[in-house]
């Protein structure tokens, strides 16, 4: 029944790339991570549906590059599901590549259809596309189609060149 559906969707997209093993003050940057992910969890409001997307998080067997589509829909945007969430973004680790703007046309793909729905993607990564598409093209595409893009970005001891990219996908995601 759309009626009852909840006004607001929030999906949740962690980068479970092999730079998440790096470490940071509180451990590794994908430890970081995990915190956060609760931490935004409970600052989401709980009549909102929430889904989770993760990428890299196979291991990877042949070429990396074959980590560039890597990313999978946990668990749909629903209410009610988190603590499921919170467990399945627990027992994650981190591999492969790093495909930022994959997982985020994915991920807009994961929202209900309907139009009177606010939809916010939370992208939590530490870095820089490695797969070549262009994330800060396709956060702008998103929001012409009404999808807000909250950034939050771990370890910001990253190099100079994936701190702008995540800065600039901050910027045109608004977040």
């Amino acid at each position: 029944n759309m009626a009852t559906a909840a006004q607001k969707e929030v999906e949740i997209v962690l980068d479970c790339s092999r730079s998440m093993l790096e470490p940071v003050e509180g451990g590794r940057k994908l430890d970081v991570a995990k915190t956060s992910i609760i931490s935004v969890l409970n600052q989401i409001p709980s009549d909102a549906a929430v889904g989770f997307r993760v990428f890299s998080s196979t291991p990877v067997t042949g070429n990396v590059s074959e980590s560039c589509k890597d990313s999978i829909r946990l668990l749909p945007i629903q209410t009610g599901s988190r603590q499921a969430l919170v467990t399945k973004v627990m027992s994650l680790e981190a591999h492969g590549a790093t495909p930022i703007g994959y997982s985020l046309q994915e991920a807009a793909r994961d929202f209900s259809p309907a139009g009177d729905v606010e939809k916010t993607i939370i992208l939590v990564s530490d870095g820089a596309e490695t797969c070549g598409l262009d994330p800060v093209a396709v956060v702008r595409g998103l929001r012409s189609q009404g999808i807000e893009i909250l950034i939050h970005a771990i370890g910001f001891d990253v190099d100079a060149e994936a701190a702008q990219q995540l800065k600039e996908l901050a910027d045109a995601g608004g977040g």
